[in-house]
């Protein structure tokens, strides 16, 4: 029979069991299992991790077992005493492996028998601190800007946009703010508030005394009024559409001026309803929940080869434009109205980009967040003459439910690993996950999960010839070009999950709500 290396892997909230060794189909299990109290270990604080050599099945005591710590980034952990690496004991018995003070750490732990070998990952709480240096490339280059005079916690709409413009505060919420004083419409778009139907009756001088009357009359329009982008007036419809576009975003946007953080002060806090600019540096938005960057006066728009493209959206719920070091982290951002069909029948699309990065953005993170429901969910530059050259890190993000652009890197430097796409449920069909456009993108893929998705890595229509090497995947390939080569340094350090931890790690710690706020 032929031999087999095996590895089993169960994240638990108390135990953890690792099982590294070699089996055929008719012989016993041989080989090393490691065990441990806890898988998720508060900064500083200490988890018993047992390993045992098993030989066909049973217990051999009569070795030696030699623990190290083979990788590290929560700022020293060790064995036992301060400052021990490594540590030898009994084939059975147990260590102390203390974690490092840093919040949002790894520890890697490689137990040796002989020639057998077995590896353990254990994580530290993440408990959000207001002084907290992202991780990735945002925290390449940080200036702390926390300052304990300047905080404060907003639960309206008015305070919110007070201090997150102002500049230099950490911004507590508390409780869900919408940003639209109530004039997100229903899933269907034609049952609206009174206050969108007042919005459009004023706006329109009472030629459309309601939303739904609006909607039926522009969403009627043949292609021959499209918006080209040109700007030029093509019809009456078209200058009402840009003047209600013009006025709606006014009062949806907000701006996060620069050394600025806005953190969810708990479960079911967050922002609805809101198109949320960045277009400075050293901003921090965490444990947020961030729903319906709704345009209901989306533009009627065609394909650069003429055909209709249907109506689409202006606004992205973040819309990173021109900014630098920029953390996005353990947030849930994602839309709760599904897409709907216009009078004519064509898409009636009223999202843009979940979290767009484009105008020559640089040194940003996305982490730990889930990105769910949308369609076009995240764009990394966005054209051929928007010369990026960003430094972008995504790492241990669900995406959920998501049509395509996970991302779409145009121009960028991106490192991408141990996220978790899942395409069997949700509002879309998966299309594609990771792509790329033009020539000058480069990207390092590892230790990603795709589930259920159609395609893990997909050329753009618009043409690639990037680098993008990959490593580690889990789930499946594509058609983009790759490369067994790494285009770049990672400037920083990390650890990786193995493609196959990351769905329960991801599932249980990542979004909004899900962890501590100090």
């Amino acid at each position: 029979m032929k031999k087999s290396c095996i590895r089993f892997f169960t994240m638990l909230t108390v135990v953890s069991i690792v099982f590294t060794g070699c089996k055929d189909d008719s012989n016993p299990f041989t080989g090393l299992r490691l065990s441990a109290t806890k898988m998720i270990v508060d900064p500083d604080a200490s988890t018993d991790i047992t390993a045992t050599y098993i030989v066909e099945d049973a217990a051999d005591n009569s070795v030696q077992i030699t623990f190290s710590i083979s990788g590290d980034t929560s700022g020293g952990a060790y064995f036992g005493t301060a400052g021990t690496k490594t540590e030898t004991v009994a084939s059975g018995g147990k260590t102390t492996l203390t974690m490092g003070g840093k919040n949002s750490g790894y520890v890697t732990v490689t137990a040796t028998c002989g020639e057998t070998s077995a590896k353990m990952t254990l994580g530290t709480t993440v408990v959000i601190s207001p002084d907290d240096v992202p991780i990735g490339y945002a925290g390449e280059g940080w200036t702390p800007f926390y300052d304990a005079e300047k905080v404060v916690t907003v639960s309206t709409k008015a305070d919110l946009k007070t201090y997150a413009e102002k500049g230099g505060y950490t911004v507590y919420v508390d409780g869900m703010i919408d940003m639209s004083d109530g004039m997100l419409p229903s899933v269907n778009y034609d049952a609206a508030p009174s206050a969108l139907d007042d919005f459009v009756n004023t706006n329109t001088g009472g030629t459309y005394t309601t939303y739904a009357a609006w909607k039926a009359a522009y969403g009627s329009v043949s292609t021959s009024t499209n918006d080209t982008g040109s700007g030029t007036s093509k019809s009456a419809l078209y200058d009402t559409m840009r003047t209600l576009n013009s006025n709606y975003k006014k009062i949806i946007q907000l701006n996060i001026a620069a050394k600025t953080a806005i953190i969810g002060k708990g479960t079911g806090s967050g922002i609805k309803g809101a198109a949320i600019g960045v277009s400075k540096s050293h901003i921090v938005i965490r444990n947020l929940t961030i729903q319906d960057a709704c345009d209901p006066f989306a533009h009627h728009e065609t394909t650069s080869k003429g055909a209709s493209d249907g109506f689409n959206a202006q606004f992205d719920n973040i819309g990173i434009s021109g900014g630098n070091h920029v953390w996005i982290d353990h947030c849930t951002l994602e839309d709760t109205m599904r897409l709907v069909s216009a009078s004519n029948g064509e898409k009636w699309q009223t999202y843009d980009g979940l979290c767009d990065i484009t105008n020559t953005s640089s040194y940003v993170t996305v982490s730990n967040c889930i990105l769910r429901n949308h369609d076009k969910t995240m764009l990394i530059g966005n054209g051929s003459s928007d010369i990026n050259g960003g430094h972008i890190t995504l790492t241990e993000n669900y995406f959920f439910g998501c049509g395509q652009r996970l991302p779409l890197a145009t121009y960028a430097e991106m490192h991408i690993f141990n996220n978790y796409y899942d395409g069997s449920g949700g509002f879309y069909s998966n299309s594609y996950c990771i792509s790329g456009r033009y020539a000058t993108y480069t990207i390092i893929a590892e230790n990603n999960n795709f589930r259920s998705v159609a395609s893990p890595f997909a050329s753009s229509s618009s043409g690639s010839s990037g680098m993008c090497y990959v490593s580690g995947n889990s789930g499946g390939s594509g058609d983009l070009s790759t490369s067994s080569i790494k285009p770049f340094t990672v400037p920083y350090e990390y650890m990786l999950l193995s493609a196959e931890e990351v769905p329960a790690a991801v599932e249980k710690y990542t979004g909004a709500g899900k962890v501590s706020v100090k």
